[in-house]
């Protein structure tokens, strides 16, 4: 997927400031797909751009592409450096917790009907 190429050219600089290590884990063949390739990109670099932020120096970001009959996955992930098995465990389980949903407000919402 050359989309996925081109972002991780774009980060090269950030993810060696930062001593990160790359994989790329691409098919050698051209990958189709059917969607916007502006938004794609910037999905790719929004994911890669995460990655290169959040790990700590010295981490691995893995970038992989896997293509199936009717569908691609993109991976963005990473591998922090100075994680432990036990922390790694808390982290899952606190974003197990349920998740802060916006509670509808104003009349519009509530159901009642206001006369003017």
């Amino acid at each position: 997927m050359a989309i996925a190429r081109q972002a991780i050219d774009a980060a090269e600089f950030a993810i060696r400031s930062r001593a990160h290590t790359l994989s790329a884990e691409m098919p050698d063949h051209a990958v189709p797909v059917m969607a916007d390739p502006v938004r794609l990109e910037q999905i790719v670099a929004n994911l890669l751009g995460n990655a290169i932020k959040y790990t700590p120096p010295g981490g691995r970001i893995t970038v992989a592409v896997s293509p199936a009959a009717d569908a691609v996955t993109l991976r963005v992930s990473d591998m922090r450096a100075s994680c432990s098995a036990r922390s790694s465990s808390s982290t899952a389980t606190r974003s197990r917790t349920r998740p802060r949903v916006p509670r509808p407000y104003g009349s519009r919402w509530s159901g009642r009907r206001r006369s003017h």
